[in-house]
């Protein structure tokens, strides 16, 4: 039967340290002791069913990018997979699903990984069915993380570990459907027991993949964790976070933020921003940058209203310059749709400026 070990025992990454300086203590030990770990890792078959895909972590700009049909259908290949795998449960049926959409997930990091915006602006429209944001939210954690990992120039093996960790980071949410989907705001008990989850996750993942490595455990474990030691479920603080965990965190709280939740409508990519950044001392602060330089106060789709009163659509950032990004003009200052849309590269308009963010994206 397929591993993860298989594919992460190349690089030796059931046994090595942990990012970040964070003790091994700080992640619940699976059900096997570390000496079995390494005997598995060691005996696991050389041939892995997954694509032993060595794409570059570095975006290549010269890459042809893939088209936009194909990145929706991988988009939704990583959303069936989350919506089968997190509806199995504690089942080893979950094996045959999470190694379907790994297959999805090594897609998604060549796209990624040639420049494609695409991905993004999937993750940022708004859910067909917010009844199932769980299975939406988890693949939008999974490629925001993915975007976050090749921006800070992490190897293949390493941005699957993110991915992977991603795509599992709610798993222990699956104890706990009927709460999470509530219509109102949880109640003080209801919050201290959905602070269990991360704890459960671990749980069912030592259960049903044993020898899974400990950088994807401790994303699923501590992304709820902040630097400031606010968070859960152990408190801990700074370097006790591993970089994983930090990459998550981050996406997870942009991610519910800008989509609508049972209880709450959503906020705009600036208001996102501006809570996020409203706790700063919670996250780590190249993360933060990344967030707001390359995804978040105007990112790819987002609909904005010019100083000169006319509607426009984000279709490309300008690194540097997250306050002027390049936009297509689509109405005139009255709410006219133009026959044909007008692109401006606002970081070549200084008079011009965005003087709102809108609440929907154009599909």
């Amino acid at each position: 039967m397929f591993r993860f070990d298989d594919i992460l025992k190349k690089n030796k990454q059931l046994d090595r340290p942990i990012p970040g300086g964070a003790p091994a203590s700080n992640i619940p030990e699976t059900n096997e002791s570390a000496d079995k770990r390494e005997d598995q890792a060691n005996i696991a078959g050389q041939n892995s069913q997954i694509p032993n895909s060595n794409f570059s972590a570095i975006i290549n700009p010269s890459a042809k990018k893939i088209n936009s049909d194909k990145i929706k259908l991988i988009y939704q290949g990583l959303y069936e997979g989350a919506k089968k795998t997190y509806q199995l449960g504690n089942s080893d049926a979950m094996l045959i699903n999470i190694e379907s959409s790994l297959i999805f997930l090594d897609d998604c990091i060549n796209g990624l990984n040639q420049g494609s915006d695409e991905f993004l602006r999937l993750c940022l429209l708004d859910y067909s069915d917010v009844r199932e944001f769980l299975y939406y939210h988890v693949v939008n954690v999974c490629v925001i993380s993915l975007y976050f990992g090749i921006c800070l120039y992490y190897n293949q093996e390493q941005l699957r570990e993110i991915g992977l960790g991603a795509f599992l980071h709610d798993i222990g949410q699956i104890n706990y459907l009927e709460l999470i989907n509530k219509p109102d705001k949880f109640t003080p008990a209801e919050y201290k027991t959905i602070h269990n989850h991360p704890r459960d996750g671990v749980a069912i993942l030592n259960k049903v993949f044993p020898g899974l490595s400990k950088d994807i455990l401790g994303i699923i474990y501590q992304e709820h964790e902040r630097l400031n030691a606010t968070g859960y479920p152990n408190g801990l603080a700074g370097e006790q976070i591993i970089d994983f965990a930090r990459i998550v965190s981050m996406a997870d709280v942009y991610e519910a933020l800008v989509h609508r939740r049972p209880y709450r409508a959503k906020h705009t990519p600036l208001e996102a921003i501006n809570n996020i950044l409203g706790c700063k001392e919670s996250f780590d602060p190249k993360i933060t940058k990344l967030l707001i330089e390359r995804i978040g106060i105007f990112p790819v789709g987002v609909t904005v209203r010019l100083s000169t009163k006319e509607i426009a659509t984000v279709i490309k950032g300008n690194s540097g310059l997250p306050l002027r990004p390049t936009v297509n003009i689509v109405a005139d200052a009255n709410g006219k749709y133009l026959k044909e849309a007008r692109l401006l590269d606002l970081a070549e308009s200084p008079v011009i400026y965005i003087e709102d963010c809108m609440d929907y994206l154009v599909k």
